[in-house]
């Protein structure tokens, strides 16, 4: 079996890095925590990403640009 239970099935309880997440009973119902995170960090992660597919369509861009002008130079267009 599977560390974290049978393959397919979900757990009805998140699974935190460190364990299970505690589940909190109050006047609504069961709650369960969500894992905190640092928004800023969040950003910053986002704006990396984002950099890294600009550099990556720009790279793409100027390859198109070049072989268009080498193709141009090739038939004399």
């Amino acid at each position: 079996m599977h560390p974290d239970g049978p393959r397919g099935i979900h757990s009805p309880v998140p699974v935190a890095p460190l364990g299970p997440m505690p589940a909190i009973a109050s006047g609504r119902g069961l709650q369960i925590p969500l894992p905190h995170f640092n928004l800023t960090e969040q950003m910053a992660h986002m704006q990396d990403w984002q950099h890294h597919a600009d550099a990556q369509f720009s790279n793409f861009n100027n390859m198109m640009q070049q072989q268009q002008t080498n193709l141009q130079a090739y038939f004399h267009f």
